[in-house]
């Protein structure tokens, strides 16, 4: 397929899912901090790592090594790659919760090696899973088809085949001049559903304007229907992008409702 036939193709995909075409450029790891794929710094990213089962979630290659397009899924000859780039804004303060530590009960989850605000690709994966379920089946109900071809089987199903989706754990950026902030919680009880004497913790919430840049990478195999993968994809990522949906702890109380922008480039292989 030439150039000009798949840029075509994906303006007509990038219309029907309404996402926001890519530049048209992929430097196979985004070495350049400068580079347009995703309008993030390096470090917003980490490198790929391999799994199977559940949607593939790791360090990216925006660090500067190689990613190739078709090297995620080996033994299945793949049609195209879509790469997917957007940002999280957190509308109202969000916990992603890390361990325990002596200064704080709920410390938020950071990145080991600087400290900055972690999102887990697993955890974005669970939650862009979830959206999809619920638009396509309604709240509680069971995972439509649609569903496992996209995400691959539940947590425990050994029987569940592998995910075409790579979802990239993601670090945070503070707002100007804020930092991480502490609250007071109190223990409710589960009998009485009110709180309980001398059990008060605290915790930490990222403030409200922290912003993620997000990658999502879904690998099209030649025996898979495309069209398929691409709508519930983006299904699944317009969920998020007019706000009201969260992540993390406490979304009961109105922590962690984010608003996502998405740009989306495909590759044919």
């Amino acid at each position: 397929m030439g150039p000009a036939h798949e840029g075509c193709e994906q303006r007509e995909y990038a219309h029907r899912a309404r996402l926001k075409p890519l530049p048209h450029r992929y430097d196979r790891g985004c070495s350049n901090p400068s580079s347009p794929l995703c309008g993030a710094p390096r470090s917003s990213h980490r490198r790929c790592a391999r799994d199977t089962g559940a949607p593939q979630s790791g360090r990216n290659g925006m660090t500067g090594h190689a990613l190739p397009l078709d090297d995620a899924m080996p033994g299945r000859k793949l049609r195209a790659r879509w790469v997917v780039c957007g940002t999280f804004a957190l509308e109202t303060a969000m916990h992603l919760g890390g361990e325990g530590t002596d200064r704080v009960d709920m410390p938020v989850l950071r990145d080991p090696r600087d400290g900055a605000p972690l999102l887990p690709g697993t955890t974005l994966a669970g939650a862009l899973r979830n959206a999809l379920a619920d638009r396509l089946a309604g709240y509680g109900e069971e995972e439509p088809n649609t569903v496992f071809a996209l995400f691959g089987g539940g947590r425990g199903d050994d029987d569940g085949s592998q995910s075409p989706l790579i979802v990239f754990d993601a670090l945070g950026r503070l707002p100007e001049g804020l930092g991480i902030e502490i609250r007071d919680g109190v223990a409710i009880s589960p009998d009485r559903g009110t709180a309980e004497d001398h059990k008060k913790y605290d915790y930490e919430v990222l403030p409200a304007g922290t912003t993620f840049s997000i990658r999502v990478d879904l690998l099209v195999p030649v025996d898979a229907g495309e069209k398929l993968l691409v709508e519930a994809l983006a299904s699944a990522l317009n969920a998020f992008s007019h706000g009201g949906n969260a992540l993390g702890a406490k979304r009961s109380r109105g922590l962690g409702r984010v608003r996502a922008t998405w740009a989306v480039r495909r590759f044919d292989l």
